[in-house]
């Protein structure tokens, strides 16, 4: 990706303008307009960029999971009614991330107007829990947290039809989805009920 190349770069420049800057403060000179300049205008281009690449549609889930991790390894793809919940190995670490979807197209992740959730972890399980503010749809994952912790016999209050599939350590994890979450919803892993408000 060409903005993942640009963005160093362009750190690495405003940086320079910086320390350009500090040294004609410390040898009590006027800061030359150039270097402010481009230090705000470099800044102001690095945040329209980062909002324009959020903000991308792509035309598969796959072309959106590639660029929101070039080392992002899909395990699993839940498709929701409005979204696609992907299960993904990000360098070593097991994480869901639901990608909204209008139209055939699919937006990153990262966007601050859509996601929010609930989490639980213990020493056994971590229990990630997201949905999309505007449309309600909810992604449950269950993972171990302990190497010899085995997550078996998940159900909560709804009755969610909970997947399995096996993360890169051959850990089996579970997911499911459900189109609104209820009051009092609670998930139970072997047994143990846990409440999730």
């Amino acid at each position: 990706m060409l903005i993942k190349v640009i963005k160093p770069v362009v750190y690495l420049v405003i940086i320079i303008n910086l320390v350009i800057a500090i040294s004609y403060k410390r040898k009590s000179k006027k800061t030359p307009v150039k270097v402010v300049a481009s230090i705000v205008i470099l800044g102001i281009g690095l945040f329209v960029c980062d909002t324009v690449y959020t903000h991308r549609s792509f035309s598969s889930v796959e072309k959106a999971v590639e660029a929101y991790g070039d080392n992002a390894e899909i395990i699993r793809i839940l498709q929701g009614e409005n979204s696609t919940y992907v299960i993904m190995d990000n360098e070593g670490t097991v994480e869901g991330k639901i990608f909204p979807e209008s139209s055939g197209k699919w937006k990153l992740p990262d966007s601050i107007f859509y996601g929010t959730g609930r989490e639980y972890q213990d020493v056994k399980i971590n229990i990630d829990m997201s949905t999309i503010e505007i449309n309600g749809e909810w992604y449950i994952l269950v993972t171990p947290n302990d190497d010899n912790y085995v997550v078996a016999d998940v159900k909560d209050s709804v009755g969610t039809k909970f997947l399995e599939a096996e993360n890169n350590k051959n850990e089996k994890i579970c997911y499911g989805y459900m189109e609104h979450k209820p009051k009092d919803y609670w998930i139970s892993v072997n047994g143990e009920k846990i409440s999730l408000d």
